[in-house]
């Protein structure tokens, strides 16, 4: 197998289908990948309109729905878009955040100073061996201290996550 330069990997494809495969290039060798052994990455998109924002403390918005006993949702990457398209800014008091419903620590945190897009990684609670804190239980995305006033802006929310068991 011939060895692919290193800039190479900037312009390959990502797997697609499990079939697939890829090469990785390190030290000089490379190395084949079969894409069935990657874990897949779903995503999500949802669109926030002003009256759902301004409850986002009283009525948490959610994202994904709980995928059943002994299903864990295991997000690692957030992007929220202000759409912009309004004319009065939002006065939040907290913060804003994606967290497991019922769990007691957030995800993600935004913060208060909503610009274009903010993107987020963290390691969540998966990761920190609390899995009994977040089984079976829905993701949401919500206000921290109290619901956010004025403002009349649109967001999109998405979330990369897989689903462990």
């Amino acid at each position: 197998m011939s060895d692919l330069p290193l800039s190479a990997l900037d312009d390959l494809p990502l797997p697609i289908e499990p079939t697939d495969n890829f090469y990785a290039v390190r030290a000089n060798k490379s190395y084949k990948v079969d894409a069935s052994a990657l874990q897949t990455f779903l995503t999500t998109e949802i669109n926030i309109d002003d009256t759902a924002f301004l409850n986002a403390n009283s009525t948490p918005i959610e994202i994904i729905p709980a995928q059943g006993i002994g299903t864990y949702i295991n997000p690692t990457f957030a992007v929220l878009t202000n759409n912009a398209d309004g004319t009065t800014a939002y006065s939040v008091l907290g913060t804003l955040e994606i967290n497991h419903a019922g769990a007691p620590k957030e995800i993600f945190d935004f913060d208060v100073a909503i610009g274009a897009a903010l993107a987020k990684y963290k390691e969540n609670a998966i990761y920190k061996g609390q899995r009994e804190l977040i089984e079976n239980a829905a993701l949401e995305f919500s206000a921290t201290v109290g619901n956010p006033t004025l403002g009349d802006h649109t967001f999109t929310l998405k979330v990369w996550y897989t689903i462990e068991t």
